[in-house]
């Protein structure tokens, strides 16, 4: 019964079970990207949270959707995960906006690109994070400071919920194991906790956390 081998309708439909809720858990860190303005993550996470709905759906009812089968949805997921990502190392980057939509292209590009390569090869989702994460690093190494954010707590708090959310990425890598993708789901609600938390720190040390570009349009950048 669907690609994951699921023997039985309660099996499937623990599952599906898993994959709605565990993809509605990004609905939170949305809804506060739109009452900010924050409108590309607005928008990058309403697309993650369904194509990761889709493509899981697809899997487990051995079905296509929307014309497109489970490999396909596959592939397109593991393009919204990634830049998810990467753009979470633009955001620590502290740039203007400017600055931002140009990784932000650049980063998109790069997925694509590997993405095409085999999305099915792990070393084609782990490059492009590392050249992301590189790029953060490489930006406070050549500056020899580091951003203010680092001592703040939603930023700490962020960083557990993350390394939690890429230990349940790993246990769900073995479909034999994690054939009703319980571990998958855990990364998908840790991921968003994770996000929820690192949106709520104060990137420039201006006071007002999630607000960052509606109100730090006409301020100078840090640094």
């Amino acid at each position: 019964m669907g690609a994951l081998n699921l023997q039985t309708w309660e099996e499937t439909l623990m599952a599906m079970f898993i994959c709605i809720i565990t993809n509605a858990s990004m609905l939170f860190f949305i809804v506060a990207q739109f009452r900010n303005k924050n409108w590309f993550e607005a928008v990058l996470g309403i697309a993650t949270i369904l194509v990761s709905t889709l493509y899981h759906s697809a899997e487990i009812l051995g079905t296509s959707i929307l014309g497109m089968n489970d490999g396909q949805w596959h592939r397109l997921d593991n393009v919204f995960a990634i830049l998810c990502l990467s753009s979470l190392c633009v955001f620590f980057m502290c740039n203007n906006s400017n600055n931002d939509d140009f990784f932000r292209w650049g980063f998109l590009v790069l997925i694509l690109w590997f993405q095409e390569r085999g999305p099915w090869d792990l070393e084609n989702t782990i490059i492009p994070i590392v050249i992301a994460f590189s790029t953060l690093v490489g930006k406070y190494l050549w500056l020899r400071r580091l951003p203010p954010f680092v001592r703040q707590r939603p930023f700490h708090i962020g960083l557990v919920w993350l390394l939690l959310a890429v230990v349940a990425f790993s246990r769900g890598l073995d479909d034999s194991t994690d054939y009703l993708r319980f571990w998958h789901g855990l990364w998908h609600m840790f991921g968003a906790v994770a996000f929820h938390f690192f949106w709520r720190i104060d990137r420039f040390g201006w006071g007002f956390g999630v607000n960052y570009r509606r109100e730090g349009e006409n301020k100078d950048r840090w640094p």
